[in-house]
């Protein structure tokens, strides 16, 4: 994950559940926020990899191992059988040892941009193709306006999607909800 080591998902919700409660118990705003993206290893595209690791810092000794394995060919094994090798044409396959890192890297600019606006009691969660994100204080509309601001970029130069529908957004005061 690309937070803290060691945080679970359920560590997560309960740094949020109590974020939210003394939100209410102080009289502020407060929110949580969840995105998911949508089918993201069969949208990242392969040639993306080598350049998300160079953009990310990892040195070009390591980034571009890191993206001909993405690229190798592969076999299928069910049981004992292993089928015909092929070679990955497109996007990420499941199974592929590097899949989650390498969209921890696709996060990580995500990641960037929200903590530039996160106040200090704030906190953001990434796990391969799911965000989490929660903030207490008067900027808090600053943090979601940044994340989807983001977002929109992770569509427009990377290819992704937003699940609308597995993601949402909960917040201490209705008003904060409607914007």
């Amino acid at each position: 994950p690309l937070d803290e080591t060691g945080v679970s998902a359920e560590d997560a919700a309960l740094r949020a559940a109590i974020l939210m409660e003394e939100a209410a118990s102080k009289n502020e705003q407060g929110l949580i926020a969840a995105f998911d993206l949508s089918k993201a290893y069969d949208r990242l595209r392969l040639s993306q990899v080598l350049q998300l690791c160079l953009d990310a810092g990892v040195h070009p000794a390591i980034a571009k191992p890191m993206a001909d394995m993405a690229f190798s060919r592969r076999r299928i094994k069910v049981l004992d059988v292993a089928g015909e090798s092929f070679l990955p044409t497109n996007s990420l396959l499941p199974g592929c040892s590097l899949a989650t890192h390498i969209m921890g890297l696709l996060l990580l600019r995500w990641r960037t941009d929200v903590r530039l606006y996160l106040p200090p009691q704030g906190f953001l969660r990434c796990w391969v193709d799911d965000s989490t994100l929660g903030a207490i204080g008067e900027r808090i509309l600053l943090v979601v306006l940044a994340a989807l601001h983001a977002f929109e970029k992770l569509e427009f130069t990377d290819y992704m999607a937003v699940n609308r529908i597995k993601s949402g957004v909960v917040a201490t005061s209705t008003r904060l909800e409607q914007r």
